[in-house]
């Protein structure tokens, strides 16, 4: 969202707080230095890169028990990735209006958060992710998920029975993404040529149910969307098509040890693109302060739009990654994360050697120290 719009909506923040003196101000801030080893990987250079962080301020306006206006503004940097091009130094992350109603029922409307899985809608709050970022698979920045939808939801919570809880949230609108391509052309070989464009997803409906078990931290999820994509590099050529997600998560965050896990499904119509994503994550804390996490991933696809892979009913390693890191808890909103990543699969940021040709499946690991801190 550009930047203007966001002052826009923070003046008329200010504005809502001068009427009625209520307003809570929260913030986050990542910083983390990052190197590969064979290939740039996720705007990380073989060289190293210091310009990685995350920075978030949240402004939450109450006007009355029931009604509340939210707006965070982030600034984001992913060193030299491409999808950097896209971005402004301060952008808007969200910014909605929410009403509570009924006792157990939230309506929003404007930029919201996207409910989707674990993760989606806390993917940049460092002192509560166990990694620097979530899993690629299925939260990845250049994805069919966004972190936010502009339009409309409704939630529900509350409790069934006397053990069991519930989420259900309901939500329609649209967003982007961004997709790139690095290339070198037959015409000049030597300069290879970074292509980035936004998809953009239409008509879209979705919705995220988390059932809580009577196991103090286990809960159950299930959730998707559809929608209607064009637009950008993929679909430009393909024309519009139709996407469906189905998404299922198991949660379970206990005294001593956590452990997750979560597969979607993808599938475009009328390419009949295919796609499925599951991962692993777990951890174990120790001595109060300390924590040892693991996580293992893959995403396998049946076709490239536009690389030229297309494999029928076959599947293609699209991705593969297993990933160790060491988590500090300086204090409780103080957190030191030192991780490493052993990756294999095409999203390497580097332009295939030869001429014509977008992807290359290849190999590289990655490590990125980082500090997050919250108030």
């Amino acid at each position: 969202m550009k930047f203007s719009t966001a002052l826009f909506l923070l003046l008329l923040l200010s504005g809502l707080g001068l009427a009625q003196p209520s307003v809570q101000i929260h913030g986050y801030l990542t910083q983390g230095y990052a190197r590969a080893t064979d290939y740039p990987i996720f705007g990380i250079p073989v060289s190293g890169t210091a310009d990685y962080r995350n920075l978030a301020l949240q402004f939450r306006a109450t006007m009355n028990p029931n009604t509340a206006l939210v707006v965070q503004l982030s600034h984001k940097r992913l060193g030299r990735s491409p999808v950097m091009s896209l971005e402004e130094s301060v952008e808007l992350d969200w910014g909605f209006f929410e009403y509570r109603f009924a006792g157990n029922f939230v309506l929003k409307g404007g930029l919201i958060q996207l409910p989707f899985g674990i993760f989606n809608e806390i993917r940049d709050v460092g002192v509560l992710l166990p990694f620097y970022q979530v899993p690629y698979m299925p939260y990845g920045e250049s994805n069919y998920t966004s972190e936010t939808v502009s339009g409309a939801s409704i939630g529900y919570a509350g409790e069934l029975g006397d053990s069991w809880g519930i989420s259900l949230d309901l939500y329609a609108g649209e967003w982007t993404w961004t997709e790139w391509f690095i290339i070198r052309t037959p015409l000049n070989p030597s300069e290879p040529t970074v292509i980035v464009e936004e998809p953009h997803i239409r008509k879209a409906f979705g919705t995220q149910l988390w059932l809580e078990t009577p196991v103090s931290g286990l809960r159950f999820g299930a959730g998707g969307y559809g929608g209607e994509i064009s637009g950008g590099l993929s679909f430009g050529v393909l024309g519009k098509s139709d996407i469906y997600v189905g998404n299922v998560s198991v949660d379970g965050d206990f005294e001593r040890f956590f452990a997750r896990s979560e597969y979607s499904y993808y599938y475009i119509e009328p390419a009949a693109i295919r796609a499925k994503a599951l991962y692993f994550q777990g951890g174990y804390r120790f001595l109060d302060r300390f924590t040892l996490v693991g996580q293992a991933g893959r995403y396998n696809i049946n076709s490239i739009p536009l690389a030229g892979i297309s494999l029928g009913s076959s599947e293609l390693d699209f991705f593969k990654e297993v990933a160790l890191g060491f988590n500090l808890a300086l204090r409780h909103n103080l957190v030191l994360k030192l991780e490493n990543h052993w990756t294999r699969g095409f999203i390497t940021e580097t332009a295939s050697e030869t001429p014509g040709v977008y992807l290359e499946s290849r190999k590289t690991n990655y490590a990125i120290i980082s500090v997050s801190t919250s108030f």
